[in-house]
């Protein structure tokens, strides 16, 4: 099974982060996949939040 995780929340280290990284975690325990783990926000390309 591929699993898709976005986290679109604009704080790196608040609680939809902690949800998302034990979600991830749990996956990767159970034998999902590979995770990528990429950090773009939209002050990094140029766009004004």
């Amino acid at each position: 099974m591929k699993i898709l995780v976005l986290n679109g929340s604009p704080r790196p280290n608040g609680n939809t982060a902690a949800m998302v990284n034990a979600f991830a975690e749990g996956a990767k325990g159970n034998g999902h996949g590979q995770f990528h783990d990429r950090d773009e926000r939209a002050s990094d390309i140029g766009e004004d939040l």
